[in-house]
């Protein structure tokens, strides 16, 4: 991972207009996952994910907005991408990833995972 002093992030190579940290990101991933009452296994593989996740992108780039002792090298939309690219790998139900989606949505122009998301919900019907 490149040392980010333009405030890109590392993945998209956009630039980072929502700094929220992947430690951020994955404590309210956690949280969620203990709020919505997973199967102790599956919760513990999400959050293991994310933690994971979370550890490559921290310490160089981007200052945090929320607790502004961290940095970020991955904009939070790149961040939540991964989360729910693992959440369909672990084939969870449809309402899960639309309780997903509503709690941690970054795709404002609903051109990613969230058209994704979408597309599939209507040909479901």
């Amino acid at each position: 991972i490149q040392n980010n002093s333009r405030g890109l992030c590392s993945e998209c190579n956009e630039g980072i207009f929502n700094p929220i940290c992947p430690v951020c990101l994955a404590g309210e991933m956690e949280a969620w996952v203990e709020s919505n009452g997973f199967e102790k296994k599956v919760g513990n593989e999400i959050v293991k994910f994310a933690n994971s996740v979370k550890n490559k992108f921290i310490d160089m780039g981007t200052d945090c907005a929320i607790c502004k002792s961290n940095k970020t090298l991955i904009c939070p939309y790149c961040f939540t991408s991964k989360i729910y690219n693992f959440l369909n790998k672990l084939r969870v139900k449809k309402e899960i990833l639309e309780e997903f989606l509503t709690s941690f949505s970054y795709d404002f122009d609903h051109k990613g995972y969230s058209k994704d998301f979408e597309e599939d919900f209507k040909n479901e019907r």
